[in-house]
């Protein structure tokens, strides 16, 4: 049997209990998944949509008492509770239709919802209206705090003053007969009108009685008025007294809307009929609901536990399974491995011979027909084959090593020849070389003269360009300071005048200096009028002496500006003599210049001539030079070939050495 059919077998028989063991686990997996799927769609749901029930039951509930404490809008929330019960017991139904036990209580819970919501619509919404109720209330406080206090305030005010008239009174008939008796009066109609607010009160809070003691306590109220009539004569009293009756009118008018618009028996009623349905419908319908709950929470649970056994139980079988997998594996992996183990043992320990030179080991006698015997049989071709090889590598080994020591001994007649050729090729190339180098430098030194002999020219050129300009520049100077000179001879002429200038004004200066004199012994002369004057003139004096030493400076100033002026035209003068004898040396040196220029072109011309002559030899020094280096490089390069010629022939000795020392190690049959 061949190796991969023995391990295809091996893996076959893991796969196929691996196989066993899937089927199953799939098959307890599906009936688990039934479970899932039921405890998903069935237990679960149907603990929500119980639960569900039940809150909004208790919102049903809470609602229909939030009416009754004067909540109307719980009416509006009543109904969208009840509504929102039939949606939840819908959605329910569909799941609690198996059996006919579960449709008759799903029916059944629809049967008291429904009957709930009808009896609350006729015996509480219809008969009950919170709205009629806070209305009544409304208008007995508005009776109680408008009519009901003026007409408080009114008695309370007539029967201090009947009680204020008695006390007042001289006359102890009229007293008795009148005054007491009308406080009395007053404070029973007073005390009457509370007992009608307070039966009125109670009559809207459900005391229907009240209502016969409101009738009552009107009619003492009309009596003790008319007993009151008799003694009250006067205008204001009268008056006093329409006012009572009128505001009596208008609280029995209200009182008596009460009594028509409103009837408190609605409320007990509608309590009544609440407690009822609470101890009736509400109870069944949360007892139901709480058991159904409970139900399917046990349903819940109980499938719970068989999910988890039935988890286990594939955890058992998948730690089975694979344990055997695991042992079955084992087996088959030692039983193969040992007897593919010692025949690649053999087959190594023969390689390994092999690879150390050694092939003549006998022959392997394999036994079986599978990979590892065709192995054995490839391994005793390829040692036959190695033998075979290696002995015609001997032969041709040998055969190498006589060629290549014959070609190292050419090599080396032919290196000796061509180093003898390159020496004598480098001798005359450094000749050559020497004599281009004597040459260059002539060349080099005769274009250097020529450089330098136009830079001398160039430099004598611009010399006498820079002479000329200095001539023309100096003549320019020339004129300028002549300029300057005869400005300066007529700034000297300036300060004449401005010293005669300052002569007149000095004049003047003494003048008004007497004439402030004179005014001021004038001002002197006059006394006390002259005082002022004496002031002006006193100023004018200092002006005019201030004025005379100003001048006195001025003039003082001009006359060393004119001296100054003398000095800078003597010095003036001179400067123009020495600059026209510049401009005639630099005349004579500017010709001079010029002579060199032409003394200089003609050495440049001669430099010339002798650099384009020197450059021609060294050219062809230069060339010489090239083709004597080119034969002393082709006699280098033969004589580096036969070297390296020389030394591959000697690696090649030295190779066929080696090989035939290589094959030798090896031990053929």
């Amino acid at each position: 049997m061949k190796l991969y059919q023995k391990l295809y077998l091996s893996f076959a028989s893991v796969v196929s209990l691996m196989f066993i063991s899937s089927v199953i686990i799939w098959t307890t997996s599906q009936t688990l998944t039934d479970t899932q799927t039921e405890i998903e769609t069935d237990d679960v749901p149907g603990v929500i949509y119980y639960m569900q029930l039940n809150t909004t039951l208790a919102e049903i509930e809470t609602n229909l008492l939030s009416y009754l404490a004067g909540e109307e809008s719980s009416k509006h929330e009543f109904h969208k509770a009840h509504e929102r019960f039939h949606v939840v017991l819908s959605d329910l139904k569909p799941l609690e239709s198996a059996t006919i036990s579960d449709r008759d209580k799903m029916q059944k819970i629809a049967d008291l919802s429904q009957a709930i919501k009808s009896q609350v619509n006729t015996h509480v919404f219809n008969v009950f209206k919170p709205s009629m109720q806070k209305s009544a209330f409304s208008m007995v406080d508005q009776l109680e705090n408008q009519q009901a206090a003026q007409l408080s305030r009114l008695l309370n005010r007539l029967k201090q003053e009947e009680f204020d008239d008695a006390m007042r009174s001289g006359d102890l008939q009229e007293t008795l007969a009148d005054d007491l008796p009308g406080v009395k009066l007053y404070f029973d109609l007073f005390n009457t009108q509370a007992m009608m607010i307070a039966s009125l009160t109670e009559y809207v809070t459900g005391e229907l009685d009240e209502k016969a003691s409101f009738e009552q306590a009107s009619i003492q109220f009309k009596n003790h008025l008319n007993a009151l009539r008799p003694l009250e004569k006067r205008n204001q009293e009268i008056r006093d007294l329409a006012e009572v009756e009128q505001l009596f009118k208008a609280i029995y008018k209200d009182a008596q809307s009460v009594f028509e618009q409103y009837d408190p028996s609605a409320s007990e009623q509608a309590q009544q009929i609440v407690r009822q349905l609470r101890g009736t419908h509400f109870k069944e319908l949360k007892t139901i609901l709480n058991r159904s709950t409970d139900e399917e929470k046990s349903d819940s649970l109980s499938a719970l536990t068989t999910l988890s056994e039935g988890m286990s139980f594939m955890g058992n079988v998948i730690v089975i399974a694979t344990f055997i997998a695991a042992l079955l594996s084992m087996l088959i992996a030692y039983k193969l491995s040992n007897s593919i183990n010692q025949r690649l043992n053999t087959l190594l320990t023969v390689s390994k011979r092999t690879a150390d030179g050694d092939i003549s080991t006998p022959k392997l006698e394999p036994k079986g027909k599978d990979e590892i015997d065709e192995l054995a049989h490839a391994s005793n071709d390829m040692t036959s084959s190695l033998n075979n090889l290696i002995s015609q590598i001997g032969q041709l080994a040998g055969l190498v090593n006589v060629a290549s020591e014959e070609i190292a001994r050419s090599n080396d007649s032919i290196s000796t020849r061509s180093q003898a050729s390159s020496e004598q090729s480098t001798l005359i190339a450094t000749a050559i070389e020497e004599m281009s180098t004597s040459i260059a430098d002539v060349a080099r030194q005769s274009q250097d003269a020529n450089t330098q002999a136009s830079q001398a020219k160039e430099l004598a050129l611009r010399g006498g360009k820079v002479v000329d300009q200095t001539i023309s520049e100096i003549d320019d100077a020339s004129q300028a300071v002549q300029k300057t000179s005869e400005q300066v001879i007529n700034l000297g002429e300036l300060g004449a005048q401005i010293e005669e200038v300052m002569g007149v004004i000095s004049s003047i200066a003494e003048q008004t200096n007497l004439l402030a004199l004179n005014a001021a012994i004038e001002a002197a002369r006059a006394g006390e009028q002259g005082r002022g004057f004496s002031v002006v003139a006193d100023e004018v004096r200092t002006l005019a002496e201030r004025t005379s030493q100003a001048t006195n400076q001025i003039v003082e100033t001009v006359q060393t500006i004119q001296q100054k002026t003398t000095h800078a035209v003597n010095a003036m003068q001179s400067s123009v003599d020495k600059v026209s004898g510049c401009m005639h040396s630099a005349q004579q040196a500017g010709n001079s210049l010029y002579a060199i220029v032409d003394s200089a072109t003609s050495i440049a011309d001669m430099v010339q001539s002798i650099a384009t002559a020197t450059e021609e030899q060294s050219v062809v020094s230069r060339e010489m030079a090239l083709e004597v280096v080119k034969i002393e490089e082709s006699s280098k390069s033969t004589y580096d070939d036969t070297q390296l010629a020389s030394v591959e022939a000697n690696k090649l000795a030295e190779q066929a050495h080696a090989l035939s020392s290589s094959i030798g190690q090896f031990k053929v049959r």
